[in-house]
């Protein structure tokens, strides 16, 4: 249900933000939609949370979706927990901004999350690439045949599918597949860095 809620939303916002201007060629048309429904993806949460009509929303303040601000944390997790992390990143680092950052933080919590349960040998590799697009996020971990072909686990299939739905939303593309002993998540995430910011 709040899924169709988001689309009807986000095609709601898109026409209203084209017929407010001139009229739009049909990828700037599919642009507006993709950009409104991207929006509504990052605000979900919080408005889920304000759902309830008879919450005060003066009781708690509600909280930002978190970011690659929050990686360190997320990263410390996971490393208590006995999992070895190595992050390495090319082409200059930069801030991405609302629903790009939310998208990059949560595909990195599910990766993580995923190496943390099925994987084996307790590592996992994360490859930041950032361009002047946007940025490419690659996980990756030893994981065997046996953990990939197994039965599934309760709910298995919808962090994939949650993270590639998010991921196209924002006009980008999501893999994840095993191959020789490595399972491995590679995210392409649009994000076009201001002017006179040039990736190294």
């Amino acid at each position: 249900m709040a899924a169709r809620t988001v689309v009807r939303l986000a095609l709601t916002r898109g026409t209203r933000a084209i017929s407010e201007g001139r009229p739009r060629p049909t990828a700037t048309i599919t642009t507006y939609v993709h950009q409104g429904g991207a929006r509504l993806v990052g605000s979900l949460p919080s408005t889920l949370r304000r759902g309830d009509s008879t919450h005060d929303p003066t009781d708690e303040e509600v909280e930002a979706p978190p970011g690659l601000a929050s990686l360190g944390t997320l990263l410390a997790h996971h490393e208590a927990a006995g999992l070895t992390i190595t992050v390495d990143t090319a082409g200059a680092r930069r801030p991405l901004g609302g629903p790009a950052d939310q998208a990059a933080y949560r595909i990195l919590q599910e990766a993580l999350t995923n190496a943390a349960r099925h994987g084996t040998g307790h590592r996992a590799r994360i490859q930041f690439t950032y361009t002047k697009a946007g940025v490419d996020i690659t996980v990756t971990n030893p994981r065997s045949a046996r953990h990939v072909n197994g039965s599934p686990r309760p709910g298995g299939g919808h962090g994939l599918i949650g993270m590639r739905e998010r991921v196209t939303l924002l006009g980008g593309s999501l893999e994840a597949g095993h191959r020789d002993g490595t399972f491995r998540v590679h995210a392409r995430i649009p994000a076009p860095a201001p002017d006179g910011v040039q990736p190294t």
